[in-house]
């Protein structure tokens, strides 16, 4: 199911509505003392889309659904008529170093207690990492480059401890929201009635919500909405601190993914738990939030396959043992098991 779910959200990703995005590439980073240095590298370059190939609607809608929300989920860049296809520069290995940007993350947004909820969102964001580490180590087979790939794969998934667990975890998390969000997907206005044909066939998958995937979802919101979600503001504020982190990626390919990939797992986080922990109004989900949701989504699906595909390469030639090889979707319950930073 996993195959044919990514498939289905490659295509549906291929539409505008999916692909534009209107970020500041140019912010400054408020949470890291750096001097002002571009990665330098041709791969991480990004130009702005021809006008002529955003959709008006795109643009008028974003301007009219941007809000400053004191105490949400997210906080999306101010839209301008500068747009980026995310399509045209896809997440790749670009050989930008952004270790001081995920350590950061690590160790001074996630959590240090031992609170359930606090661990989930530690999950959810080593996760996010992990998305990231199977995007780069996917360029660099399809590259050639398979010595280089099946080393990095098993420095920054298979040897990570947790990584690949919680990338199973972060994508059962989204694809929870996608489900919980279906009335609202599917029925939105894309400028392109396909779309909502496409969604609505996706939205029948048993892979939304069955088995783990639904415990996933069932764990998360049991484990914030006690004592009424009682601190799952802090969750909030963190999560509003991913995306400004975002503005200290020095590569803007990076800083773009990094920036909707953020975007989407929040908005994941706000379809299911809202204020108290028992979820959020999906109805109001804005233009870039709808369109990021998918888009994560579909990155973590993507690497998980390709965390399947390096197991496979690394048993074929003899290089791991199948014991104690990453567990398929289906084998991890959505409960926890160690702290991962």
């Amino acid at each position: 199911q996993v195959d044919d779910v990514v498939a289905r959200l490659k295509d549906i990703c291929g539409d505008p509505f999916f692909r534009m995005y209107s970020v500041d590439m140019l912010a400054s980073c408020a949470y890291l003392p750096q001097e002002f240095d571009e990665c330098g590298l041709a791969e991480c370059e990004v130009l702005p889309a021809d006008d002529e190939d955003v959709p008006g609607h795109i643009v008028q809608r974003d301007l009219q659904e941007y809000e400053f929300a004191l105490d949400g989920w997210s906080r999306w860049d101010m839209p301008t008529d500068v747009y980026f296809d995310m399509l045209e520069y896809p997440e790749a290995y670009t050989q930008y170093n952004g270790s001081v940007i995920w350590n950061f993350i690590h160790e001074k947004i996630c959590f240090k207690g031992v609170a359930e909820w606090k661990r989930d969102f530690n999950r959810v964001v080593s996760g996010f990492h992990s998305t990231v580490a199977g995007h780069v180590v996917r360029s660099m087979w399809e590259n050639g480059d398979e010595e280089m790939a099946l080393a990095e794969y098993r420095r920054r998934l298979r040897e990570r401890v947790g990584a690949v667990e919680n990338l199973y975890y972060a994508a059962m998390i989204l694809l929870n929201a996608v489900n919980e969000a279906s009335p609202r997907l599917v029925d939105y206005e894309y400028g392109n009635t396909e779309i909502n044909d496409k969604l609505r066939e996706l939205a029948k998958i048993p892979l939304l919500s069955g088995g783990c995937v639904g415990a996933a979802q069932n764990n998360l919101q049991r484990h914030a909405s006690f004592q009424g979600g009682v601190g799952l503001w802090q969750a909030r504020l963190r999560a509003r601190d991913m995306m400004r982190i975002m503005n200290c990626v020095q590569c803007s390919v990076c800083r773009l993914h990094g920036k909707v990939g953020t975007l989407g797992i929040n908005t994941g986080l706000q379809v299911l738990l809202g204020k108290a922990g028992r979820g959020g109004d999906a109805a109001r989900m804005h233009r870039v939030e709808v369109a990021a949701l998918i888009v994560t989504l579909g990155k973590m699906l993507s690497s998980i396959q390709t965390v399947r595909q390096m197991e496979e390469v690394l048993v074929a030639r003899s290089l791991v043992s199948t014991e104690g090889s990453p567990r398929p979707m289906g084998g991890y319950d959505g409960e926890i098991i160690d702290d991962v930073l």
